[in-house]
């Protein structure tokens, strides 16, 4: 959604919006296959009182530049975000689910993360196999020790970080379990094999 008025000034009022859709073909955006890098980031997520966090909105992709260049600068493939309070906020292109001695624990929504469509289904795909996601929030000591550091997003899709700040996860050079079987229970969605596929699923057939 785009306004393209010839206006200097940051009005919002009597200005007109558009809306433009468009469909690409996609390329992995990273290797998650072999687990993810990450630097958590001297970068700090911006907090709701400046933008909503909540929205998907292209001004706020400027932080996410900033946090992933100074990670590949540092030899990282990707950057962690920390909100103001010290807690971990999402990656910087990614919603993130931390698995901490068996409890499956993701940053609330209050704590900065975009509310991503990716995680809201991986959640239901979790609670679909009646293992909990508590919506708490986590610090550094937490992300160091955890199990499995689990990325989700529309280009990510679901994938495992292997280190952070250069320490390894438990599951740090394969997928851990809870990646494992995200991946088998949205293989099967994919391919209509999967209580959840007629809901998620529209499939176009030829006349």
């Amino acid at each position: 959604i785009f306004c393209d008025a010839a206006q200097v000034g940051p009005k919002l009022r009597n200005l007109t919006f558009d809306l433009a859709v468009y469909m690409m073909l996609m390329d992995d955006y990273a290797d998650i296959s072999k687990g993810i890098t990450f630097l958590t980031s001297s970068f700090t997520k911006y907090s709701d009182i400046s933008i909503s966090t909540k929205a998907k909105v292209a001004g706020g992709y400027v932080y996410s530049m900033m946090a992933t260049h100074q990670a590949n600068i540092a030899g990282f493939d990707e950057a962690l975000l920390f909100n103001n309070q010290g807690m971990l906020a999402e990656a910087s292109v990614a919603n993130t689910l931390v698995v901490h001695r068996g409890q499956v624990i993701t940053p609330p929504i209050g704590s900065g993360p975009l509310e991503g469509i990716t995680i809201r289904s991986v959640i239901e795909i979790l609670e679909h196999n009646d293992i909990s996601v508590e919506k708490s929030d986590v610090d550094r000591s937490t992300l160091y020790t955890a199990d499995e550091l689990i990325i989700t997003g529309t280009a990510m899709q679901i994938g495992h970080g292997s280190q952070v700040d250069g320490r390894k996860f438990t599951h740090s050079e394969t997928p851990g379990p809870i990646v494992q079987l995200l991946k088998k229970e949205m293989q099967a969605i994919l391919t209509m094999n999967h209580p959840f596929s007629e809901k998620w699923m529209v499939v176009f057939k030829p006349e």
